[in-house]
This record gives structure tokens, sequence and C-alpha cells, in this order.
């Protein structure tokens, strides 16, 4: 969890860069941290349940559907899933994942 210097609060670091107001899970200046951080949003937010396509997935325990950051940034969604699964590519275990300008979202 990060608390912003305006006070809102976001469940990943690396989501500030990308589109902080979609990764905001409230802000302290209204809400406690402890409302915040068990509030309906923030737990879909960190148990992926959205991921309909994941949750069947025999690895989802494990990986939990992946990163929502990249997946936000590449498909301007939070509720699909990581482009770097490798049921979803065509790449193999132990290979890059290159991301290629013209699939990537521009939020």
């Amino acid at each position: 969890m990060q608390i912003c210097s305006d006070g809102e609060v976001i469940l990943c670091d690396v989501v500030e860069g990308i589109n902080k107001s979609a990764f905001s899970y409230g802000n302290i200046f209204e809400k406690s941290i402890k409302d915040i951080w068990f509030s309906e949003k923030a737990n879909r937010f960190r148990y992926n349940l959205d991921l309909k396509e994941c949750i069947q997935c025999d690895k989802f325990s494990t990986c939990n559907g992946g990163c929502r950051a990249v997946a936000y940034k590449y498909y301007g969604d939070i509720n699909k899933h990581d482009p770097r699964c490798l049921n979803y590519s065509e790449k193999k275990e132990g290979e890059l994942f290159i991301w290629k300008k013209e699939e990537m979202t521009t939020n």
C-alpha cells in the first residue's frame, strides 16, 4: 500500500505513474486506513475475483492473475489477465516479454 501526498491510498506503488485515480481506494483525509484497506473495492483488487478468465486456472492460487498495473497498461482494464501469462502468450517459460508499442493502450 502507498499513501500519496494528497492522501490517496493506492494498493501498489507501480500504478502512481500509470493512472493513480484508477487505482485509488480512498483518501486518508476522508476515511481511516482500516476502512480503506478492508473495503470491498480494495479486496476485489487484492484477490482479483473479477478475473473470470483466470479463476479456473490451476496456477491462480500462485499468481493471483498477475499484475493489475501491467494488465491496465497493456489492455486498459484491470480485470484482464497479465499479458505476460504463458496461457495467453506465445512465449515459453523463461523467455522475455517484450512490449509492442502498437499493442499498448494510450491512457
